[in-house]
């Protein structure tokens, strides 16, 4: 019974890690606040795909940052202001 209930304990604890993140992801619309070993511990899967999407979302950033100033829409319209 005590096995049993260590994995019910286990499985409630996985549980509730994947639905604040769940709830934290609805509420702000963003994964930058996640803590990622706590997802990473209570699910693998979930964990990796939040740090791959943080990665991802870095490179964005990084790319925008990097380029926007050079697109040809935007140095279309510089060149109309000036």
């Amino acid at each position: 019974m005590s096995d049993l209930e260590n994995q019910l304990y286990e499985v409630s604890l996985r549980s509730n890690v994947i639905e604040n993140i769940l709830n934290y992801t609805n509420k702000h619309k963003d994964i930058k606040g996640i803590d990622l070993d706590s997802a990473l511990q209570a699910s693998p899967v979930v964990g990796k795909a939040l740090v791959q999407m943080q990665e991802d979302r870095i490179l964005l950033s990084n790319l925008l940052t990097d380029y926007t100033y050079d697109h040809p829409k935007v140095l279309k319209g510089e060149r109309v202001w000036v």
